[in-house]
Order: C-alpha cells, then sequence, then structure tokens
C-alpha cells in the first residue's frame, strides 16, 4: 500500500493528479490510498499527528500556508516522505533543494512527467 497525499488549492490540479495516480495504480496493480489537502496546514498538521505519506505532491504557493513552510516542517517530522513539487513558479527551485525534493513538475502538468516520476 501506498500513501500519497496531494496538497494544492486548486482543484484542476488535484483532480488531474489524483486521476493520474489512480490510472498508473490500478494499470499497475498498486495499492494507493490518495488523500487530498487544500493548504499546507491541513497537510502539516495531520504528518505531525503521526501519518505518514510515502509520496506527497506539493504546490508551493497556496492561500493557507504555502508549500515551502510545510515542506521544511514535514521535513523536521519525517525525512523519509519523498516531496514532490508541483508548481508554476521555478523561481523557488534554489529554496527547494533545502527540503530534498525528489522531483519538480511545472504547472500545467505533463501527464507522462507525472506519471514518470510517480
Amino acid at each position: 500500500m501506498i500513501n500519497v497525499a496531494i496538497c494544492d488549492d486548486e482543484n484542476i490540479i488535484i483532480n488531474q493528479v489524483e486521476t493520474i495516480i489512480d490510472r498508473v495504480c490500478n494499470n499497475q496493480l498498486i495499492k494507493c490510498e490518495i488523500d487530498v489537502f487544500y493548504g499546507g496546514k491541513t497537510l502539516k498538521e495531520q504528518v505531525i499527528a503521526g501519518k505518514h505519506y510515502d509520496i506527497i505532491f506539493l504546490d508551493i504557493e497556496m492561500n493557507n500556508e504555502d508549500g515551502i513552510l510545510a515542506g521544511q516542517q514535514i521535513r523536521a517530522v519525517d525525512e523519509n516522505t519523498i516531496l514532490i513539487y508541483i508548481s508554476g513558479h521555478e523561481h523557488y527551485l534554489l529554496e527547494l533543494f533545502q527540503l530534498d525534493v525528489f522531483r519538480f513538475i511545472r504547472k500545467p502538468i505533463c501527464e507522462t512527467t507525472l506519471e514518470k516520476y510517480f
């Protein structure tokens, strides 16, 4: 079982990421549980409370706590979670190196790229 979190304040992005992950898991016969968050604060609170995610897809700029701050606080609790940032703001890339980020996916999302990284 793979535990995945998707954190973005745009429903279109969440739906796209969730659809791609579901399709890949169904094709590969992988059991997957996906939790959705619309802000970094609620995601961070779940991780601090003990919820472990194998992979977190995380937006950078959100209304309810940005993804960089959430990623820093998640890293302080769980060093093993794979962080994949999804954003249209490439100027944050240098900050992301400090978080041991696995990948950065540019918006709009390329389905092939997301499938490959997942």
